[in-house]
C-alpha cells in the first residue's frame, strides 16, 4: 500500500512494516515493523459478507494525524500514528469491502451492524454517528460537498443527504464496480458495469 499527503509517503510492507519517506528528499522519516500492527493489518478475513477474493481496492488511505488501512476481505480496519507509525486503534470488519472516506473531520467507514457506515473519530476510532446506510459490494463510497454516494440495496444508488442526514434509494441506476457514482461539472456519472 502507498499513499502520500503534501509533506511525506506513507507505505506498508506485508507482514513486514509500514514507514514514511519525506516526499521531497526521499529519506526515511519512521518504520515500525511492531508485529500486532501487521497482523492486524494483513489478518485474512473471517465470517465477512461479499466479494471475498476480489483484491483490486483503495489499501490505504491518509487523512488529518493518521494514516488508515482497510483491505479488502482482511479482518480489520487500523489506524496508525502519522508521526512514528505507532497504532492508534482498530475495528472488526462486518464486510470485506468497507471502503474508507475522509469527510468532515471524520473517517466514514462501513463497519457498523451490517456493514452500515459509521462517522469515525480519525484518531480514537470511537463512532460519532451511524449514517443509517450501508454499501453494497465493491462499488465505492463517493462524495461531493451536500451528498455521500454508493451503490444500495437491493441495486441502484443510495444518496445520504450531508447536510439533513436523510438516505434516499434510486432504483433506476446502479453504480459500477470499483468506481462508484463519479461526480463532476453538476453531474453524476456511472459507468458500465
Amino acid at each position: 500500500a502507498v499513499t502520500m499527503d503534501g509533506e511525506n509517503l506513507y507505505f506498508y510492507g506485508p507482514y513486514s512494516h509500514v514507514g514514511c519517506l519525506d516526499a521531497r528528499t526521499g529519506k526515511l522519516v519512521w518504520t515500525n515493523n511492531d508485529p500486532q500492527t501487521r497482523e492486524l493489518v494483513q489478518e485474512e478475513g473471517r465470517g465477512l459478507s461479499s466479494t471475498p477474493g476480489f483484491r483490486t481496492e483503495p489499501f490505504s488511505l491518509v487523512a488529518r494525524d493518521a494514516l488508515f488501512f482497510a483491505p479488502q476481505t482482511n479482518q480489520y480496519v487500523a489506524a496508525v500514528s502519522k508521526d512514528d507509525g505507532r497504532l492508534l486503534w482498530y475495528r472488526r470488519k462486518t464486510t470485506s469491502n468497507p471502503n474508507l472516506l475522509y469527510a468532515d473531520d471524520s473517517i466514514l467507514v462501513g463497519v457498523g451492524e451490517a456493514g452500515n457506515t459509521l462517522r469515525l473519530d480519525p484518531l480514537t476510532g470511537e463512532t460519532k454517528q451511524d449514517l443509517g446506510f450501508r454499501k453494497r459490494s465493491c462499488s465505492r463510497l463517493t462524495a461531493t460537498p451536500d451528498s455521500f454516494f454508493c451503490r444500495g440495496f437491493f441495486e441502484g444508488t443510495t444518496r445520504y443527504d450531508r447536510k439533513s442526514g436523510k438516505v434516499t434509494f434510486n432504483g433506476a441506476m446502479r453504480p459500477s464496480c470499483q468506481d462508484g457514482v463519479v461526480p463532476a461539472n453538476g453531474l453524476l456519472f456511472i459507468g458500465p458495469w
